[in-house]
């Protein structure tokens, strides 16, 4: 994701922070550092791999950010699928298993751990 969002809520966590991001169609929370301050903007950073995937409505961890999508393209890339999805007008890139195969169109649930994401300013 390359969007920038502003975040809303700042609550520490350890050494880092946890903070309520919102984007235009979707709100969630995300790590970031722990001098992180609530009205900054920030880019939302979540690797392909760690996005889950499903046909069931994507379901927000305790801590995490949930999308309603649609797949737009599947690429096989041998062990694994490889996903473009729109989703809450962001396009996200999502690294699969091959045990469940979604076909373009394929209406779908996405949800990512607070843990898995990092927020970087500008």
């Amino acid at each position: 994701m390359s969007t920038k969002f502003e975040i809303r809520v700042i609550l520490p966590f350890h050494l880092r922070t946890l903070a309520r991001v919102e984007g235009d169609a979707w709100e969630g929370w995300c790590m970031g550092p722990s001098d992180l301050q609530a009205g900054e903007t920030v880019t939302v950073v979540v690797r392909p791999e760690v996005i889950r995937i499903g046909r069931a409505a994507g379901e927000r961890p305790e801590a995490g950010i949930a999308w309603r999508g649609v797949v737009r393209q599947r690429f096989f890339r041998g062990t694994r699928n490889l996903y473009t999805v729109d989703a809450a007008g962001v396009r996200l890139t999502v690294d699969a298993a091959l045990d469940h195969p979604l076909a373009p169109g394929a209406e779908v649930g996405l949800d990512v751990n607070a843990v898995h994401t990092w927020t970087v300013r500008g």
